[in-house]
């Protein structure tokens, strides 16, 4: 994998829930650790909800292979947030390719 590609950066956050004085559950996302990684793929779909149109975009990153990125997960690409759909393993864990999609709409 050539370090060139790896021109974007994304952080990996995960979850950690919590109880507020209520003791409700509240979950906070923390950013785990930032990645450089290449965009191979952006598309936009729109879906019909009961509000409306709402447009949202998948992604598909590769980066460098790091143990313990999953589903659970979520990624925070320039400002947006996005739900992990997929990671799948380049080679003898060369890399990783992530699809993911954007958490609301496209604004």
């Amino acid at each position: 994998m050539k370090s060139g590609k790896l021109r974007h950066v994304i952080n990996v956050q995960r979850a950690v829930v919590t109880t507020n004085e209520t003791g409700t559950p509240i979950t906070n996302w923390i950013t785990g650790f930032p990645l450089r990684a290449e965009l191979l793929d952006r598309s936009a779909t729109e879906t019909n909800t009961d509000g409306g149109a709402e447009d949202r975009e998948t992604m598909t990153f590769r980066t460098r292979f790091v143990a313990g990125v999953s589903n659970a997960n979520r990624l925070q690409f320039r400002g947006a947030d996005f739900n992990i759909k997929r990671v799948r393993v380049i080679g003898n864990d060369q890399g990783l390719e992530i699809e993911c999609l954007q958490i609301g709409g496209v604004e």
